[in-house]
């Protein structure tokens, strides 16, 4: 064996030393990488570093982003792994797309905050709408997450319309004119509880996998 097939050989041993030593936290939460899942994101991770053209030094990135993501209530034993490598193949993405002008820290916070309260656990939207928003915004110079690490600001540039209530009620006001309140008032109640429904709705199909969240799975299905 040449010397730098026995350097890989070395490096890839460690690295899936790291990735199994992530379960002594993760377990409680219901999250465990067998032998087999480690040397899956281990494959994973070399096609996306060569998709991407990088090369990782030192520590692996995967193990952060374990660490962030693996209390999220949108991951469970199904998806973790199929999940792991998603994140891996977005973060490096991002990494390139940015410009490595973001921090692995600030990056990896900010895809977990939006996971969490925009993306609802839905990948497909972090890769292709937040992250790609907000790497537009800091291509034209946006710096904002330096001071928060990644965390919070996403409304400062966000394009994407969401549920406004006030903009709705200013809204049927100038449509009504006044005229007829009691209506708006109805309708605008009877929108609310839709929009309550629909996000329970969203909430049970996230929650289905979840046995580990019994009690959260027990709340959402007593609506």
């Amino acid at each position: 064996m040449d010397k730098q097939n026995w350097l890989e050989l070395i490096n890839s041993q460690a690295w899936l030393k790291q990735i199994q030593e992530t379960n002594q936290y993760t377990e409680k939460f219901g999250l465990v990488l067998s032998e087999r899942d480690a040397g899956l994101l281990l494959l994973e991770k070399n096609n996306t570093l060569k998709a991407e053209q990088r090369v990782e030094f030192g520590q692996s990135i995967l193990p952060q982003i374990i660490y962030a993501f693996c209390d999220s209530y949108f991951i469970s034993q199904n998806n973790y792994v199929e999940t792991l490598v998603r994140l891996q193949e977005i973060f490096y993405l991002y990494k390139n797309e940015m410009q490595d002008g973001i921090t692995d820290n600030e990056l990896i916070n900010f895809m977990k905050e939006q996971f969490e309260t925009v993306c609802y656990g839905d990948l497909d939207y972090l890769e292709g709408t937040c992250l790609d928003i907000f790497a537009q915004a800091a291509r034209a110079g946006y710096r904002g997450y330096q001071k928060t690490q990644g965390y919070g600001g996403f409304e400062e540039f966000d394009i994407v319309k969401r549920w406004d209530k006030e903009l709705y009620l200013e809204a049927l006001r100038e449509l009504a004119g006044g005229k007829y309140l009691w209506i708006i008032k109805w309708k605008n109640c009877f929108l609310l509880f839709l929009y309550w429904r629909r996000s329970i709705l969203i909430m049970r199909v996230h929650l289905l996998p979840m046995k580990r969240h019994s009690h959260l799975w027990r709340l959402f299905y007593s609506v």
